[in-house]
């Protein structure tokens, strides 16, 4: 006997919903043939050669209705690249999309935040600090051991 389901528009909703200030921007899902030509340009071969300029376009174009909205609400223009990049990376990233875009929109900015130098030389000297304490308690153990 065959399956088959209820409509997937009955209970799915493909678009992308941002909370930027006060106001969620409701970013339409692309079609699979928008999704499928910026793909390379994130994930393949092209992805090196992908130029600013041109990132901004299609992030521009991804956001559709809600990049006039923002411009209209004067949003910042670093949350509004930041909105379109997360929006490229979750409509063209394949079936792990929603994750990855979840993570850029909560993580990506981390850097700004932190000191990255500062935390790899602190983690280097702990690593090198229990490199000389284990060290440190084999040589004893090996001179108890004589």
């Amino acid at each position: 006997m065959a399956t088959r389901y209820d409509p997937l528009e009955d209970h799915y909703d493909p678009d992308l919903y941002l909370p930027i200030g006060d106001v969620v921007y409701q970013i339409p899902a692309p079609s699979i043939t928008e999704a499928d030509r910026i793909r390379p340009f994130l994930w393949g071969p092209e992805a090196d050669g992908y130029k600013p300029d041109a990132e901004q376009a299609d992030a521009e174009k991804m956001l559709g209705p809600a990049y006039l909205e923002m411009t209209k609400n004067e949003v910042p223009a670093p949350y509004v690249n930041h909105a379109g990049r997360t929006a490229l990376i979750h409509f063209c990233s394949g079936p792990q999309g929603p994750e990855l875009g979840r993570g850029h929109w909560v993580f990506a900015h981390l850097s700004e935040r932190i000191d990255v130098q500062k935390l790899m030389k602190y983690m280097a000297a702990e690593r090198d600090k229990k490199r000389n304490q284990d060290a440190a308690r084999e040589a004893m153990k090996s001179k108890a051991d004589v």
